[in-house]
């Protein structure tokens, strides 16, 4: 049997773990013997496979005969924590041809791009995701665990999909790396220890924190095409 042992219901931190009927961790720490290092049949690395992407190309063009301004949909999140949706439309700043969200509060460009070798990438405008400023990418994005971008700049943007083309999670701003977790397994998971894996995944979270972004779910969810009320996939809006 799998059991937790808990003093309280309040608060989850199990004095106790078995799985399988056998001590598995005691105090928060693992006691079985086995190599964490070890290799499994199962571990896969270098899974993304994809092109590596340029600013050129995370740049959103403006409808044809489109003036000053062009009218667009975005993806708004929720506000409250929540990973919801809705659609809104915005008169946005058109310069040289392209969508330009600079001085827009709150806008930030996304990006998905598939990463399973069949090519596709699709851009949209979302707004309140909560990061204000910088470039962050993750290859575990539900449910396709296609890349998933968002970013103020396309020079950041396409910095954060190259770094985590061994998968994981990136943080770039002004073209310098903020913070990073690797996740090179599957692009999904890591082969360290929790004891290990832990403060690096603190350190990205205390890095987004400072940017804005206080639930990097709500980052994975926005390619998550089953929940409302718009999402933004590898082939476009959804």
């Amino acid at each position: 049997a799998d059991i937790m042992l808990l003093p309280s219901l309040q608060t989850i931190r199990p004095t106790a773990v078995f799985v399988d009927g056998k001590l598995a961790a005691q105090n928060g720490k693992a006691v079985w013997a086995e190599d964490a290092h070890r290799a499994y049949a199962l571990e896969k690395v270098d899974t993304v496979r994809c092109e590596m992407a340029s600013p050129e190309a995370l740049r959103i063009k403006a409808p044809e005969g489109a003036g000053a301004t062009a009218r667009t949909l975005v993806i708004a999140y929720e506000q409250g924590g929540f990973m919801g949706t809705h659609i809104e439309y915005r008169d946005l700043p058109v310069r040289g041809g392209f969508l330009d969200l600079r001085g827009q509060d709150g806008l930030m460009y996304a990006a998905v791009k598939n990463r399973h070798g069949a090519g596709g990438m699709a851009l949209a405008v979302v707004k309140d995701l909560g990061l204000k400023s910088g470039a962050l990418c993750a290859s575990n994005a539900h449910d396709s665990h296609n890349l998933t971008c968002v970013f103020d700049d396309p020079a950041d943007g396409a910095a954060a999909i190259n770094r985590v083309m061994k998968g994981g999670w990136c943080l770039c701003a002004g073209g310098a790396l903020e913070a990073e977790l690797a996740l090179p397994i599957a692009g999904l998971m890591s082969p360290l220890p929790a004891e290990e894996l832990a403060p690096r995944a603190k350190a990205l979270m205390d890095a987004l924190a400072r940017r804005g972004l206080s639930d990097s779910m709500r980052l994975s969810a926005l390619p998550l095409p089953v929940i409302p009320e718009v999402r933004l996939s590898d082939l476009g809006i959804v």
